[in-house]
């Protein structure tokens, strides 16, 4: 028999209870095919309740802590949404194709924030070496506005979470690979 549907859980609320999810037909990983996409839904673990959003082509999604707004990366751009699946708007194209990760919005669900790590060549003595260069994008959500905070000196970086509503927790890495 063949690969049957699939589920890769991308957010989980505060509450425990609620899900994001991508669903598709046939196997997906992403830590074997990064680019996969699929249909967003939100699982409700107390009931099993599969509520399916209409956006398809969907690579990452975060939810709020408190489970009641939605954002996405979609094939068309980046959406926010009610968890009901209402009132979907668009997000700045600043956020187009930018992953959001499971820590995306801040504790109070006001503001969205993606990592973009740029290809940079440096020139060093033993010659040109290809590395990145890391911008944290900060999204007013109610604003529709987006801060770029270059982060100097730093290849690589990821979130890691929220310490209180301002102030975001990286992890970051130097050219030397050092944390």
């Amino acid at each position: 028999t063949g690969v049957g549907p699939s589920a890769v859980p991308v957010s989980m609320a505060s509450d425990g209870d609620h899900v994001l999810v991508l669903l598709g037909d046939g196997e997906m990983s992403r830590y074997t095919d990064p680019a996969f996409s699929g249909t967003l839904a939100m699982l409700e673990l107390s009931t099993g309740d599969l509520l399916e959003y209409p956006l398809q082509g969907v690579t990452s999604a975060a939810v709020t802590r408190d489970a009641t707004r939605v954002a996405a990366q979609t094939a068309q751009g980046a959406v926010v949404m009610d968890a009901a699946g209402h009132s979907i708007r668009e997000l700045p194209a600043d956020l187009a194709g930018h992953a959001f990760g499971d820590d995306a919005w801040s504790p109070d669900g006001t503001r969205l924030v993606t990592l973009v790590h740029d290809p940079v060549w440096v020139e060093k003595p033993t010659g040109r070496t290809l590395t990145s260069a890391a911008t944290l994008l900060v999204c007013d959500v109610a604003a529709g506005t987006t801060t770029m905070l270059a982060l100097t000196g730093v290849e690589y970086a990821a979130a890691l979470g929220w310490r209180d509503d301002d102030t975001i927790v990286l992890q970051t890495y130097d050219d030397d690979n050092s944390s």
